[in-house]
């Protein structure tokens, strides 16, 4: 047996323990759980049930003269697929880290918030008091309390202090927001995102501090956006 095939057989036999089941009619059962951690996985299934026929193909003539030479594409392909299995992406991986995100106080002007929103074409900001998370400002702060008030705020002196009770996250009218911690899978605040859609309210956010708790420093953000400009690179 050749370098590359022996190599091919190692790297099935990686993933099958990884996988928990070297039954090869139980492989692609476990092939399709193991997306619910990185769905990754989900791009490389097709080929993967190639590969497993091809590996079943070689497997009877491990003994003997092998069928044909595994090609070096096969091999990245597994390598791939066994890199996602032992490390599947985090939420925290991908994020918008703390320190490029735009984060204000609420005693910032909304003048000066609203015209960097414009310039910048951000839907939303977290908002600090006394340095630890207090809301986020979005333009459903200003439609909720415009509906609620006839007061104006559109003055240079105004700060955020004066929507104090609309920057909450669960004061938000048609937007929400979660906190999730560091170790969170990137699948799982995938699923967050893209289901909210059926909700009365849209998920907008995932903010992710260390073990999740919105009292905490804030380490990063993913979007839906940002997930589908993710899968556009991969």
């Amino acid at each position: 047996m050749n370098t590359d095939n022996a190599k091919f057989f190692d790297l099935f036999k990686r993933i099958e323990g990884k996988l928990g089941d070297s039954r090869m009619d139980h492989f692609m059962v476990k092939y399709n759980e193991a997306t619910n951690k990185d769905t990754r996985l989900k791009h490389y299934k097709n080929q993967m049930k190639t590969l497993v026929k091809l590996r079943n193909i070689e497997a009877h003539h491990y003994k003997t003269n092998h069928f044909y030479d595994v090609s070096q594409n096969s091999i990245e392909i597994l390598k791939k697929i066994l890199d996602c299995i032992e490390k599947p992406r985090r939420a925290y991986d991908i994020s918008i880290k703390s320190s490029d995100m735009m984060i204000c106080d609420i005693d910032d002007r909304l003048i000066d918030i609203v015209t960097f929103m414009g310039e910048k074409s951000y839907s939303y900001i977290p908002i600090l008091k006394d340095k630890r998370f207090y809301g986020v400002f979005s333009s459903d702060v200003l439609f909720n309390y415009f509906f609620q008030t006839t007061e104006s705020i559109l003055d240079d002196t105004v700060t955020l202090e004066s929507l104090k009770d609309y920057l909450p996250i669960e004061a938000h009218f048609s937007e929400k927001f979660k906190f999730v911690k560091r170790g969170t899978l990137l699948a799982d605040v995938e699923k967050m995102l893209f289901k909210s859609y059926e909700k009365p309210k849209r998920l907008e956010a995932v903010f992710i501090t260390e073990n999740g708790k919105n009292d905490e420093e804030l380490l990063g953000m993913v979007t839906a956006w940002d997930i589908l400009n993710l899968y556009s690179r991969d």
